[in-house]
């Protein structure tokens, strides 16, 4: 059916809401009060959400955070980011 996303991919799309859930307020984000798709999608949102991203600043674990995102993960934030 048409909408649909695999199992896999619903995870995936969680874990990035859930990373730009935790970028929002974050003095390196650019309108950091906001909360609106206009603010979190500009060109200037979106690459400081990425470096904290990179470095491991929006994992969900805090124990994990700090440490920076394998690569295929990054990939994983890139495309369901851009999707």
């Amino acid at each position: 059916m048409a909408g649909q996303v695999s199992e896999g991919r619903l995870r995936q799309l969680r874990m990035v809401v859930g990373m730009f859930d935790r970028a929002v307020g974050r003095d390196e984000m650019p309108g950091r009060a906001s909360r609106t798709a206009a603010q979190l999608f500009t060109w200037a949102s979106l690459r400081a959400f990425w470096d904290l991203a990179v470095d491991g600043q929006l994992r969900h674990r805090e124990k994990d955070v700090g440490k920076p995102l394998p690569e295929w993960t990054q990939r994983i934030v890139r495309d369901c980011s851009v999707a």
